[in-house]
């Protein structure tokens, strides 16, 4: 149903579990291993998972008129995930998402080297990102489903052994996503997801006329090679400025430096405390201009990195469709871009033995 048959042996499998509504679609035989789709539905909303990349695949939701749209951009299948090493549609980013400088750090007085995949810098998980292995199923319910992985010393250039576990977990309308790691010495961590959404359904039009609203009232300039200056800059008075709603094609095209240099926006935005809400801070508000569909985004992450797909080009997708710039927009909670580099900013830095937890959740009308 998501992902169609190119070439390898696929077939239907179903867990041997108490509640059968909670079944994997089908698994395929990839590279000697199997690629499981797990569902998670209620009356108010369906969402499909894999554990290949920890992926999220499909989000299904109700529009205006009571129809289901699929709200998430994601790959037609496991060889253009895999082949893929830029934009990680749906999939799992780490040890360390975004960027960090020249690839390199200094922690606890050691240089580390990391991958260089992209121009010269660490990118979103090196050379072989967790958005491209296999993740371990360690727990699958009608509403959770947790994957597994061991990053082991050295995976990227890190140090440190570190054992991840990602959990999906659905709600009356909406899923959380909970990040957890322990590592075995102190080291760098910064999970996230790359969930690309269109709330008028993947591959039925481009974003510009969604309305977002980014409860920040700073962001992170960035410099012409993507890569975030050293300080946050007031939003007032800029194309940057979210904190009321705004189509996001409004100043898309603006020359402002930011924008221009990201081609779009591709830039990071710190979250405020004043929109808190218990545990988490309410960060993201986007409104699908044709469906109706509101999104709220929650995060205990101190930002959220906001990429309205500027660099998407001719991408094969799922259901036929073939994405382009400005098909969708990611937000995606995490620590600020290229951080260890930069001692002021909130280090994502973890203590040995001690438990790694942070969490995003997502809630649809």
């Amino acid at each position: 149903l998501f992902w169609r048959e190119k070439g390898w042996s696929m077939h239907y499998n179903f867990f041997n579990l108490q509640n059968k509504d909670c079944t994997c679609e089908f698994s395929a035989d990839f590279t000697s291993q199997k690629v499981y789709l797990f569902r998670l539905f209620n009356e108010n909303i369906n969402i499909v998972v894999s554990n290949f990349g920890g992926s999220l695949n499909s989000v299904f939701v109700k529009d205006k008129n009571g129809q289901y749209h699929d709200v998430v951009l994601c790959y037609d299948n496991p060889d253009d995930c895999n082949n893929d090493d830029r934009h990680f549609l749906g999939l799992q980013l780490g040890r360390c998402a975004n960027l960090i400088s020249k690839g390199q750090f200094f922690f606890k007085n050691s240089v580390y080297d990391l991958d260089k995949n992209y121009k010269g810098n660490f990118y979103n998980g090196g050379f072989f990102p967790f958005g491209h292995r296999f993740f371990a199923v360690e727990k699958f319910t009608l509403d959770e489903v947790t994957f597994s992985l061991l990053s082991h010393d050295g995976d990227q250039g890190f140090p440190g052994n570190l054992d991840i576990e990602i959990t999906y977990h659905l709600l009356e309308n909406g899923f959380e996503i909970i990040y957890s790691a322990i590592s075995d010495t102190d080291t760098i961590c910064n999970l996230s997801t790359r969930n690309f959404f269109n709330l008028n359904g993947e591959g039925k039009s481009n974003i510009l006329n969604h309305k977002l609203k980014i409860n920040a009232d700073y962001y992170l300039p960035i410099n012409e090679t993507l890569l975030p200056k050293e300080y946050i800059a007031s939003v007032k008075n800029t194309p940057m400025d979210f904190t009321n709603f705004k189509r996001i094609g409004k100043d898309i095209y603006s020359d402002f430096e930011t924008i221009k240099n990201g081609n779009g926006f591709t830039c990071y935005y710190p979250t405020d405390s004043r929109y808190s809400s218990s545990d988490l801070n309410e960060i993201i508000e986007l409104q699908g201009d044709i469906s109706g569909i509101t999104m709220k985004i929650y995060t205990d992450y101190p930002g959220v990195f906001v990429y309205t797909a500027s660099y998407v080009n001719n991408l094969a997708g799922k259901n036929n469709h073939v994405y382009n710039k400005y098909d969708g927009v990611a937000f995606i909670p995490q620590f600020f871009p290229n951080a260890i580099n930069v001692p002021y900013f909130e280090q994502p830095v973890i203590e040995k033995d001690k438990r790694y937890i942070k969490k995003v959740r997502y809630l649809f009308s």
